[in-house]
């Protein structure tokens, strides 16, 4: 039996509580950086208290994390009783369950926090300690006592799953084909596509003939290739495990055993990955159409026409940028996922549970703000966020691997449905994750896409920060006949907020066009785009 099968069986039958609760409280650390265990006497519900940063609006603000190895519900609800009882204040519940947690379970831990005016649950049940377990040996021992190693070959790959089930395989026949028909020629691989669009999800189709490699264990790879003798090896983001690749074959050359080296990699590391396979079929693993994606998404259970119709323009063909927006839309109750402000907590659940530490949602969400990062903007935002550059971007890229970033032109970009719940969660609702003036201070020269950021904020989140802030940036703005383009947008932005504001918008788009100025050349044509940008504003402001 494989490491990962050993822990989960390891986990569903017998773990000490005391020695659980301690091995919960070190693994979130990384995630929590404020966690602090609450060890022997009264806990009053609570197994540790979460701090928040010491300048954040609310000082008071707790986290509070609730481990259990038995019913995850009951454990929450009489936590919160107990806290209730004692007055402590709970602004987050933090849930690590070693059972495993279905669908059903987090709606209702979601409700017993709703019941109290709190966010939905961040929770890290049974698959996600089984991840983090096989790579941690001295509390796998600890805990579970079970000693070995992580095999360098997987029947899956290890990372967690980013949404509860997978999605359906659609539209792929010829894909599936090609891969099928390579594989039994003994021919190399290189399936190519941009991030989310189902390249892994692909491999699966080979059944039991696949394995994937483990990075962190390629030391046993000529050993596991002996005994396993499979007839697929993947090597999933190979642009970023180029070791991995180079270690296949060097061990495929040494044993003159017979399989294909299946690969994944992104359009723009094509050609570097190629260099390290040779020969290899290039299978290009496009954006599936808009009739696919639809067919995918009512599988997956949105099926009203509002809330496909935003799923499928956010994810553009991409499937597992679909599933992961239809999963935030069913735990959203109803609400749109898109504009809707129920999903400003839920978003924050989601990638805290999704990404790899506070650093990594941290920095996500100074992308998210920023508008996007380029390696230069990586590089400045790396000191401000903990993190070394280098480390930074291996983060950063290591998150594309499931869709939630992708690179575009040098640009890192989060999906755009996260990016205003998840300003609005981190900078400007209480407990505050970071305020927003280190952000500020540090970009002075991102003013108009901070600005933008702002209002996208403010129009997901009742938050009275955000709307101070945009305020406060409306107020500094200078005539209107002195804006450019770029200050039309973000004005635009902001006359969504109400009437007031859209009244704001209209009067100086009207100062504009009243005020004569003189038209631009460009390419042999005289244009306008001042105008331009007024007369947009009037149309978008006052035609419904």
């Amino acid at each position: 039996m494989i490491l990962p099968a050993r822990v989960r069986q390891a986990l569903n039958e017998s773990v000490h509580p005391a020695e659980f609760e301690r091995c919960a409280c070190a693994l979130l650390q990384s995630r929590y950086p404020g966690l602090s265990a609450v060890e022997g006497g009264h806990d009053f519900g609570r197994d540790a208290d979460i701090y928040f940063p010491s300048d954040s609006n609310d000082p008071q603000a707790r986290g509070r994390l609730m481990v259990t190895t038995g019913d995850p519900i009951a454990n929450v609800r009489n936590g919160l009783n107990r806290m209730q009882e004692e007055g402590l204040q709970v602004d987050l519940v933090v849930v690590a369950s070693s059972r495993p947690v279905d669908a059903r379970t987090r709606r209702a831990l979601d409700k017993l926090c709703s019941d109290r005016g709190l966010p939905p649950a961040h929770v890290y049940a049974q698959e996600w300690f089984v991840h983090q377990l096989v790579r941690d040996a001295a509390w796998r021992r600890s805990l579970l006592g079970i000693e070995g190693r992580l095999g360098a070959l997987l029947d899956e790959p290890l990372e967690a799953p980013l949404v509860s089930s997978p999605p359906p395989l659609v539209g792929r026949a010829s894909e599936v084909e090609a891969l099928s028909a390579a594989v039994d020629a003994c021919q190399d691989v290189v399936l190519v596509g941009v991030p989310g669009v189902g390249k892994t999800r692909l491999t699966g189709q080979l059944g039991d003939q696949v394995v994937y490699v483990e990075p962190a264990s390629l030391a046993h790879l000529h050993d596991d290739l002996l005994l396993v003798l499979p007839r697929a090896v993947v090597v999933d983001d190979a642009h970023a495990h180029l070791d991995a690749v180079r270690v296949l074959r060097h061990v495929r050359r040494q044993t003159d055993l017979l399989f294909s080296a299946v690969v994944t990699t992104w359009p723009d590391r094509l050609d570097e990955v190629l260099g390290w396979l040779p020969g290899a079929l290039v299978i290009n693993v496009g954006p599936l159409e808009r009739t696919e994606m639809n067919a995918l998404v009512t599988s997956a259970g949105v099926t009203g026409h509002r809330s496909r119709s935003a799923v499928l323009d956010q994810a553009d063909g991409r499937p597992g940028w679909a599933v992961t927006l239809c999963e935030l839309l069913g735990n959203g109750q109803g609400g749109d996922v898109f504009s809707g402000k129920a999903h400003v907590a839920h978003v924050e659940r989601y990638l805290s549970e999704a990404t790899t530490s506070h650093t990594v949602l941290d920095a996500l969400a100074c992308v998210a703000a920023l508008g996007g990062a380029s390696p230069e903007t990586l590089y400045a935002l790396a000191p401000l966020v903990g993190a070394a550059p280098a480390e930074l971007s291996g983060m950063v890229e290591g998150l594309a691997h499931n869709g939630l970033v992708e690179p575009a032109k040098d640009v890192w970009r989060l999906q755009p449905a996260l990016c205003a719940p998840l300003v609005a969660r981190w900078f400007f609702t209480s407990p505050v994750r970071r305020p927003w003036a280190t952000l500020v201070n540090a970009f002075p020269d991102h003013a108009l896409d901070l600005a933008s950021a702002v209002m996208s904020a403010a129009e997901v989140s009742p938050s009275s920060q955000a709307r101070a802030r945009a305020e406060k940036w409306v107020q500094s703005l200078s005539a209107p006949t002195c804006w450019d383009v770029g200050t039309f947008a973000v004005v635009a932005q902001y006359a969504r907020l109400d009437t007031r504001a859209a009244q704001f918008a209209v009067n100086g788009a009207l100062a504009v066009l009243a005020t004569p100025h003189e038209p631009e050349e460009l390419y042999g044509m005289l244009v306008d785009p001042l105008g331009d940008a007024a007369t947009r504003q009037l149309v978008q402001t006052l035609v419904p």
